[in-house]
Order: C-alpha cells, then structure tokens, then sequence
C-alpha cells in the first residue's frame, strides 16, 4: 500500500463516532438510544412520503448535550439520504415526520451505517455549515 492510499483509508471516517475531528467534547455523532427513539413515537395521519427509506438508522447529532435526531438511509432511487430534524415516528405506519417532509420507512439497517452513509452525513455537515468547526471530512457532491 502506497502512503497516499495508506492516507486516503485512515482520513476517511469508517463509523458515525469518526466523523467530528474537533471540539469532540462538544459535538458527537451517533447511533440514537432507545430512549431517544422512543421519545419520538407518535402516531402520524397518512400523508404522501417525499421518499422511501431503506437501510435506515436514527442518528443523534449531540451538540453541547442537546441531541438532533435525523434518518439517515437509502432513498428508492439508491441515494443515500439524511433528513432534517425528525419530529415523530410511527413504526406501525411504518412513517416518520420532519419540519416539512413525511417520510416512509422500509426496512431498518442494523448497527453503524454503511460508509456511503457515513460519507453522506460528512457531505451534510458540510452544506449545513458545520465541516470547518468540526474539522469533518470535506466531502461534496
């Protein structure tokens, strides 16, 4: 392995906990807990979903103690996809609820989400503003 590949595969983030390189006291990535999943649940009206997701995970954005909770997962086009902040979730319609958006859910993923989506939540941190602060891998497209 040549040191360019050796640094292009320990640069890249492989696990949500790898994405925030700075201020990590004051910023994590990671998988929600259950009680942050449950605290979500509601009960949604049918509505006409924006996109299906598949392989999807509740991710927490903890920002100085205060958590932001995304879906992250793979659309039906195959782009992998996170959301604004979640505001309900309903696992019997099988439907989740942002600011502005409903949302269907296929099947879940399970455990840390594949590197297509750890990049993809990079490339979000990057256009919501957030990269440089946290030093996050600069990944655009």
């Amino acid at each position: 392995m040549s040191d360019r590949d050796d640094y292009a595969t320990n640069a890249l983030p492989r696990r949500l906990d790898d994405i925030v390189r700075r201020q990590r006291d004051r910023c994590q990535i990671r998988l929600a807990s259950a009680a942050e999943f449950d605290a979500l649940h509601t009960a949604l009206p049918a509505a006409r979903a924006r996109h299906t997701l598949a392989d999807w995970r509740l991710i927490a954005i903890v920002a100085d103690g205060n958590a932001s909770l995304h879906l992250l997962g793979t659309t039906e086009r195959t782009e992998s996809w996170i959301t604004s902040r979640v505001s309900g979730l309903d696992l019997e319609t099988r439907s989740a609820r942002t600011a502005n958006n409903h949302y269907a859910l296929a099947a879940a993923g399970a455990g840390e989400p594949p590197f297509e989506h750890v990049l993809h939540v990079c490339a979000a941190l990057n256009a919501w503003g957030l990269g440089r602060a946290l030093d996050v891998v600069r990944v655009f497209y």
